[in-house]
Protein backbone atom coordinates (compact mmCIF):
# COMPACT_ATOMS: atom_id res chain seq x y z
CA UNK A 1 0.00 0.00 0.00
CA UNK A 2 2.77 2.46 0.91
CA UNK A 3 4.51 1.78 -2.41
CA UNK A 4 1.27 2.48 -4.29
CA UNK A 5 0.78 5.79 -2.48
CA UNK A 6 4.41 6.78 -3.10
CA UNK A 7 4.21 5.88 -6.79
CA UNK A 8 0.89 7.68 -7.18
CA UNK A 9 2.27 10.81 -5.50
CA UNK A 10 5.35 10.67 -7.73
CA UNK A 11 3.17 10.30 -10.83
CA UNK A 12 1.03 13.25 -9.79
CA UNK A 13 4.08 15.43 -9.16
CA UNK A 14 5.65 14.45 -12.48
CA UNK A 15 2.41 15.07 -14.35
CA UNK A 16 1.95 18.45 -12.68
CA UNK A 17 5.56 19.39 -13.39
CA UNK A 18 4.95 18.73 -17.09
CA UNK A 19 2.43 21.58 -17.22
CA UNK A 20 3.60 25.07 -18.05
CA UNK A 21 1.70 28.34 -17.89
CA UNK A 22 1.27 28.21 -21.66
CA UNK A 23 -0.44 24.81 -21.45
CA UNK A 24 -2.91 25.65 -18.67
CA UNK A 25 -5.77 26.38 -21.05
CA UNK A 26 -8.16 24.65 -18.65
CA UNK A 27 -7.73 27.61 -16.27
CA UNK A 28 -9.58 30.16 -18.40
CA UNK A 29 -12.14 30.64 -15.63
CA UNK A 30 -9.54 31.02 -12.86
CA UNK A 31 -10.47 33.79 -10.41
CA UNK A 32 -8.30 32.98 -7.36
CA UNK A 33 -4.56 32.49 -7.66
CA UNK A 34 -2.54 31.64 -4.56
CA UNK A 35 1.23 31.60 -4.86
CA UNK A 36 2.47 31.21 -1.31
CA UNK A 37 6.10 30.55 -0.42
CA UNK A 38 7.39 30.52 -3.97
CA UNK A 39 11.00 30.35 -4.83
CA UNK A 40 10.78 31.36 -8.47
CA UNK A 41 14.18 31.69 -9.98
CA UNK A 42 14.86 33.90 -12.95
CA UNK A 43 18.33 33.80 -14.47
CA UNK A 44 19.61 31.94 -11.43
CA UNK A 45 18.44 34.50 -8.87
CA UNK A 46 15.38 34.46 -6.65
CA UNK A 47 12.66 36.53 -8.26
CA UNK A 48 11.91 39.78 -6.48
CA UNK A 49 9.11 40.73 -8.85
CA UNK A 50 6.05 39.14 -10.38
CA UNK A 51 6.82 37.35 -13.66
CA UNK A 52 4.97 39.07 -16.52
CA UNK A 53 3.69 35.75 -17.90
CA UNK A 54 1.40 35.39 -14.87
CA UNK A 55 -0.25 38.75 -15.52
CA UNK A 56 -0.55 38.12 -19.24
CA UNK A 57 -2.17 34.71 -18.74
CA UNK A 58 -4.43 35.39 -15.75
CA UNK A 59 -4.64 39.16 -15.29
CA UNK A 60 -7.99 39.48 -17.03
CA UNK A 61 -9.77 36.91 -14.83
CA UNK A 62 -8.14 36.70 -11.38
CA UNK A 63 -10.06 38.56 -8.65
CA UNK A 64 -8.07 37.44 -5.59
CA UNK A 65 -4.27 37.20 -5.67
CA UNK A 66 -2.25 35.96 -2.70
CA UNK A 67 1.50 36.42 -3.07
CA UNK A 68 2.36 36.09 0.62
CA UNK A 69 5.65 34.63 1.85
CA UNK A 70 7.73 35.50 -1.19
CA UNK A 71 10.58 37.99 -1.57
CA UNK A 72 8.83 40.59 -3.67
CA UNK A 73 10.43 44.05 -3.83
CA UNK A 74 8.34 45.42 -6.70
CA UNK A 75 4.77 45.08 -7.95
CA UNK A 76 5.47 45.85 -11.62
CA UNK A 77 3.87 42.59 -12.77
CA UNK A 78 0.47 43.59 -11.34
CA UNK A 79 -0.44 46.09 -14.06
CA UNK A 80 -2.17 43.34 -16.07
CA UNK A 81 -4.56 42.32 -13.27
CA UNK A 82 -7.59 44.35 -14.40
CA UNK A 83 -10.27 42.66 -12.28
CA UNK A 84 -8.30 42.29 -9.06
CA UNK A 85 -10.48 42.86 -5.98
CA UNK A 86 -8.26 41.49 -3.21
CA UNK A 87 -4.46 41.56 -3.08
CA UNK A 88 -2.56 39.85 -0.28
CA UNK A 89 1.16 40.66 -0.08
CA UNK A 90 2.03 39.70 3.49
CA UNK A 91 5.59 38.67 4.42
CA UNK A 92 7.51 40.02 1.45
CA UNK A 93 10.35 42.54 1.03
CA UNK A 94 8.23 45.51 -0.11
CA UNK A 95 9.56 48.87 1.07
CA UNK A 96 8.52 52.52 1.25
CA UNK A 97 9.34 52.95 -2.43
CA UNK A 98 6.81 50.34 -3.61
CA UNK A 99 4.45 51.57 -6.32
CA UNK A 100 0.98 50.07 -6.17
CA UNK A 101 -0.67 50.21 -9.59
CA UNK A 102 -4.11 51.73 -9.92
CA UNK A 103 -6.71 48.96 -9.80
CA UNK A 104 -10.32 50.09 -10.18
CA UNK A 105 -11.89 47.04 -8.51
CA UNK A 106 -9.44 46.61 -5.61
CA UNK A 107 -11.17 46.80 -2.22
CA UNK A 108 -8.76 44.83 0.00
CA UNK A 109 -4.99 45.21 0.20
CA UNK A 110 -2.88 43.58 2.92
CA UNK A 111 0.80 44.41 3.36
CA UNK A 112 1.55 42.91 6.78
CA UNK A 113 5.18 42.16 7.65
CA UNK A 114 6.94 43.99 4.85
CA UNK A 115 9.55 46.77 5.03
CA UNK A 116 7.06 49.63 4.85
CA UNK A 117 7.45 52.20 7.63
CA UNK A 118 4.24 54.20 7.03
CA UNK A 119 6.16 57.27 8.19
CA UNK A 120 4.32 59.49 5.69
CA UNK A 121 0.84 58.62 6.93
Amino acid sequence: MATFVKNTATDIIQTFAAFTLQRWKILKELWYLMMLRNSCRLLGQEAESIPGIIGRKYGKVVKILDLSYNKLRTLNGLYSFEKLEELILDNNQLGDDVEIPEMAHLHTLTLNKNRISFRYV
